[in-house]
């Protein structure tokens, strides 16, 4: 209110002031009207200082005001992950990232080397956040090296729980010992990362009928393979997952039931249209032709 007030009286005397020169000019007593101009510029200079000095007191109670309000910033531990990382550490987009995994030295007697499927964790180790990498079950096999800064910093401010993983073990004979590599999905949806985690599943155990000493059941690996690689067919299946096995397991299987005339088994396998789709023309046209030839002989 005090403002609008100042304004009006400078407005008032600026018209006065107009005046005065028009009394300067038509009058003859030049010194009176020259004191009372004098007056009158003293007094709009005062005046505008008073309206400065409450403009700048005003804003200033304003900032203190909203600074007494505004919510205390909350401890460096408690930020937003990106505020506490900074953006350019944070992916933007959902990524597998590779990583070499630093083997448990007291433990490479118990490694088995070729594909694993596992989880990575945080994990506290002697005052310090490292990313413990699983093989399923619960096998340590060791942690993500460090110059991996921006995964590990990643994977801690990210994930709470477990993130799926699989890789490969290998012995290098250069460097005479046992290599472990980790494919590392991140920020992937759960029913995507539930996607990864049942090709892990399938894959070790197709790997594992397929190189059982004892063999296998037939009918057993064409299922888990039929499933496999009908999860295989998303987007979003990484190369490093990908596994086949052997083309010809399929076909031959057909021609046996086919020659001992087993029209029942032999129409079963319409339940594996991935794996048929994915065989060579030929193949797959004897195939076809094999099923509807048994599903004939069931309607007869």
């Amino acid at each position: 209110m005090k403002r609008y007030l100042i304004y009006g009286f400078l407005t008032i005397l600026i018209i006065t002031l107009n005046f005065s020169f028009i009394i300067v000019l038509v009058t003859d007593d030049v010194r009176i009207n020259y004191q009372v101009l004098f007056l009158l510029w003293i007094l709009v200079l005062l005046a505008a200082g008073g309206l400065a000095y409450l403009e700048k007191t005003r804003k200033k109670k304003e900032k203190l005001a909203a600074a007494a309000q505004k919510p205390a910033t909350p401890d460096e531990y408690l930020k937003n992950p990106h505020e506490r990382t900074g953006p350019s550490n944070i992916y933007k987009n959902k990524c597998i990232k590779k990583a070499r995994i630093k083997l448990a030295e007291d433990l490479t007697t118990k490694i088995t080397p070729g594909f694993f499927g596992g989880y990575v964790v945080n994990e506290d180790y002697s005052n310090e956040t490292v990313q413990a990498v699983y093989k399923y079950p619960e096998q340590l096999l060791g942690f993500i090296s460090k110059k991996k800064e921006q995964l590990c910093e990643n994977l801690q401010v990210l994930y709470n729980e477990p993130v799926e993983c699989w890789g490969n073990i290998f012995w290098d004979d250069y460097e005479k010992r046992f290599i472990a590599k980790v494919h590392i999905p991140v920020l992937y949806s759960e029913p995507e990362t539930n996607r990864f985690k049942k090709m892990i599943r399938l894959k070790d155990e197709l790997l594992h009928l397929e190189n059982s000493s004892d063999g296998y059941d037939v009918y057993t690996l064409l299922e888990k393979a039929e499933n496999f690689h009908y999860l295989q067919q998303s987007e979003i299946a990484p190369p490093s997952l990908d596994h086949s096995i052997n083309p010809e397991i399929l076909p031959r299987l057909c021609n046996e039931l086919l020659e001992s005339r087993q029209w029942e088994e032999l129409y079963q396998l319409k339940k594996y249209p991935v794996m048929i789709s994915q065989l060579e023309q030929p193949q797959k046209k004897e195939v076809l032709s094999a099923i509807q030839k048994a599903e004939q002989k069931l309607k007869t």
